[in-house]
């Protein structure tokens, strides 16, 4: 069982010491919400999800819909 299957994460800064910290080398991405907005997950088979939004980027109106309103998480929260 995963204890977060989907990391939200906002600064590209945060992003690469977070990935760094637990590990992860490689990458896949797996969905492009806009521009510098993207889904990845690692190669690791806990097969985490992890969206990385660039601080300058606001967060796409379909992301917000399907993953921030649903969970009734605010956008700087970690899991999602």
């Amino acid at each position: 069982r995963r204890a977060c299957a989907h990391l939200v994460i906002e600064g590209g800064a945060t992003a690469a010491a977070i990935t760094r910290e637990l590990g992860w080398i490689s990458l896949e991405a797996v969905h492009e919400w806009a521009q510098g907005i993207v889904t990845l997950r690692s190669a690791d088979p806990t097969e985490v999800d992890l969206t990385i939004q660039p601080r300058s980027y606001p967060w796409p109106h379909a992301f917000r819909k399907l993953y921030l309103t649903a969970t009734r998480l605010p956008p700087h929260t970690g899991c999602a």
